[in-house]
């Protein structure tokens, strides 16, 4: 698919950073430590998820997808915690890597003042996450768990080495408060999005600095297409074309607004609504009775 001008600097710099954390150059090894941590910002349905997905993709690497709902603290007593989840699909996959996609960061109360116990387990875990510090003693007291990881893995060295060499942490939220325009002094709402940075995010979105620190400072951000990009987009796809087949008429204004309100999933409803259009009316087609003429 055709990716808008922020999807494709995105895409860039997430590529730039894997490439560093997967091949790092000998400087990496000494010295003041690189962050390839990325955190991505911008609003619902702007593409975050199928954009880390097709990057790791092109990584050849295991694409693992987590959010805050699904999310099982170390120590809960139903279902395998997460962080076990995430060792062992590194250890067992037959691909080499894996992109590690922690998404609705905003969602984790991270800047709550009053967190609940459970709010108090998850930070411990993205804390283990982020700053790629496995706690072995605790990870041995589990038998069962040690046992779903190859032989050659089930020793300290050799888990932390494919933790720290072969794990690409890639985190996401929307942060609402970022799209809401702020007051100007007595002439109404100032449009548009405050410049991102860690301060703004901070401060906007109450993403405490402590949690800032454990990515890259350079923030990806993306945005909705224009409607312009929206409208070579759906072009290139064949939408248009197969709108006008179909006598129907695209409107990518329209269509503009309906992504801002609903996200990109409208692009791939609408394309499904005029395929299987598309296809019942081959159906009518080629089952309508053969006229046959009178001798």
């Amino acid at each position: 698919m055709r990716l808008s001008q922020t999807q494709r600097r995105c895409a860039a710099n997430l590529r730039a950073l894997a490439d560093l954390f997967f091949n790092p150059p000998p400087a990496a090894a000494h010295g003041i430590p690189i962050q390839t941590n990325a955190l991505i910002t911008g609003p619902t349905g702007s593409g975050k998820t199928s954009l880390v997905s097709s990057v790791a993709e092109e990584l050849h690497a295991e694409f693992l997808h987590l959010t805050h709902g699904c999310w099982i603290v170390t120590g809960a007593t139903e279902g395998p915690p997460t962080i076990h989840t995430i060792l062992q699909l590194a250890a067992n996959s037959r691909r080499s890597r894996l992109v590690l996609f922690i998404d609705e960061l905003d969602k984790f109360a991270l800047g709550s003042t009053a967190p609940s116990s459970w709010d108090i387990s998850i930070r411990s875990d993205l804390w283990t996450l982020l700053d790629r510090r496995l706690s072995w003693a605790s990870l041995a007291a589990k038998p069962e768990f040690m046992k779903t990881l190859p032989e050659h893995l089930r020793y300290a060295s050799a888990l932390e080495d494919l933790f720290t060499t072969k794990v690409f942490i890639v985190a996401a939220g929307t942060w609402q408060n970022l799209y809401r325009p702020e007051p100007t002094l007595g002439f109404g709402a100032q449009a548009g999005t405050p410049t991102l940075d860690a301060s703004t995010l901070n401060r906007h979105g109450g993403l405490p600095e402590e949690v800032l620190r454990r990515f890259n400072s350079e923030l990806l951000h993306l945005e909705y297409p224009t409607v312009a990009e929206l409208e070579t987009l759906m072009d290139t796809d064949g939408l248009l074309a197969l709108g006008r087949e179909l006598g129907q008429a695209i409107d990518p204004a329209q269509m503009h607004a309906d992504m801002k309100l609903r996200g990109m999933g409208v692009l791939s409803s609408l394309k499904t609504s005029l395929l299987k259009e598309q296809r019942e009316l081959s159906h009518e087609i080629d089952s309508e009775p053969e006229v046959v003429g009178l001798p």
